[in-house]
């Protein structure tokens, strides 16, 4: 990822095509594009599946540790549901509402031009409480339902941030959809989110690979058990995706 200077990025984005209003905002391009899925990664078929043929519910919840492939699913989803996929990668340098809510709206643009009084909103010294709302309107303004992915939101810890992604959660129109993976408990109004239709949660359990799953990711690495090593690797990595990862390799160099 291309670094960036100290404090606030300066925003060019427009945010590529339009004067920036924001010019204490720089943003980082690679931020904004989902990850491209590596050849021999094993598609979560099933978690993808149950993902698609949800009936749009407002929010995406993916919670666990690290190395369970929380990112890797989120890109293979947003493959499926290209091109309607605007996609931000979260790091601690967006722990501040402007630079936060800048990449979110970035990332909308790509999808479809917004109005540009949420650009001008950004430079507000409250943007945390106003641009939120302008940026879900301008979701319910676009021509078909998009979806938001914030990958990584452990990475924020501002709560003003996190009220303003709350904001964003309980505005989306219907039909668009907010997914979120993170390696803590999301501070989102769950019980309010599930009364207005719904949150999809994945979790370790959903996360954890069965030995389908961790046979695919073995032959990948170029290893092959019997089904009983697999059976045995799978209860003693509890299905921990680099735990499996990180076994194959050892197994592999002997």
């Amino acid at each position: 990822m291309p670094t960036r200077a100290p404090g606030r990025p300066r925003a060019t984005s427009e945010l590529a095509h339009r004067p920036s209003p924001t010019p204490s905002i720089d943003l980082s391009e690679s931020k904004l594009n989902a990850p491209v899925t590596r050849a021999g990664i094993v598609t979560r078929t099933v978690l993808i599946d149950r993902l698609v043929a949800a009936p749009a519910p407002p929010v995406v919840s993916v919670v666990a540790p690290a190395g369970y492939g929380k990112t890797t699913l989120l890109a293979q989803w947003a493959e499926r549901r290209q091109p309607r996929v605007a996609w931000v990668s979260i790091d601690d340098r967006d722990n501040d509402p402007a630079v936060l809510l800048a990449y979110v709206a970035a990332a909308l643009d790509r999808i479809e031009p917004i109005h540009p009084a949420v650009l001008r909103a950004l430079a507000s010294p409250s943007a945390a409480i106003t641009v939120p709302p302008r940026l879900t309107s301008a979701i319910a303004a676009m021509r078909r339902p998009v979806t938001l992915v914030l990958d990584h939101l452990e990475s924020v810890t501002n709560r003003e941030c996190l009220d303003s992604i709350a904001q964003l959660a309980l505005g989306l129109p219907a039909g668009s959809q907010l997914a979120i993976s993170s390696r803590d408990t999301l501070p989102l109004p769950a019980a309010r989110l599930r009364a207005q239709g719904g949150v999809v949660e994945i979790g370790v359990g959903d996360l954890a690979m069965g030995e389908q799953e961790a046979r695919l990711l073995l032959e990948g690495a170029g290893v092959e058990l019997v089904d009983e090593d697999l059976r045995e690797l799978v209860q003693r990595t509890e299905g921990w995706p680099v735990g499996l990862y990180l076994a194959a390799l050892a197994r592999k160099a002997g």
